[in-house]
This record gives structure tokens, sequence and C-alpha cells, in this order.
């Protein structure tokens, strides 16, 4: 029997044979990357429509991260460009108040 669930992004329901549990797979209608749930024996709608909180693992495994105009960043990535981004502001003010002292 298919598991049926809901794409947290999107809510399009999707079907997927029930060996796929606990593996990603990315929305047909979004691409959105959403946790396959494990079967629920008691409901046949294993997953709820609503999207989970940010930092809410109790229903998938990870909050799936979307992509945007192409490009899959991950949490480790968007650290980095972060922490580069400050450094490189940091910078700019130094140079600039050195050359507003000279």
């Amino acid at each position: 029997m298919p598991i049926r669930f809901r794409c947290a992004y999107c809510n399009q329901m999707m079907g997927i044979a029930t060996r796929k549990a606990g593996t990603v797979v990315r929305c047909p209608k979004c691409a959105g990357q959403v946790v396959v749930p494990h079967l629920d024996p008691q409901t046949e709608d294993a997953a709820p429509s609503v999207r989970p909180r940010p930092g809410d693992s109790s229903q998938f495994d990870a909050v799936p991260i979307p992509e945007v105009s192409g490009i899959h960043l991950t949490r480790g990535m968007l650290i980095l460009f972060l922490a580069f981004t400050s450094v490189l502001i940091g910078v700019a003010f130094f140079f600039g108040y050195l050359a507003g002292k000279g």
C-alpha cells in the first residue's frame, strides 16, 4: 500500500511506495525536498497538511530547505556566507576609519 502524504511547502498530495519511508524526495509540483513519513497504521493520511515550524522535528527528520532560483543552499553554506559577509563589512569599516583619520 502506498504512503500518501502532503508536501510541506505547497500542500500537494503525493503517494509513494512504503519502502521509501524515511527517504528524502522532491515534490513534483514545487520541487521542495520533503522526508517521506513512516506509514501510520491507524490513519491513511500519514502526514499533516500544515507546514512544520523551523526547529520542530517531531513530524519530519529535517525541515526541508527550498531551492532559490535553482541553487540548493545548505545550512552550512548559509553560515559560511554570513560569516564571510560579516568579515568583509568589518574590513570595509576599518579601512573607512583609517581613510578618515589621515
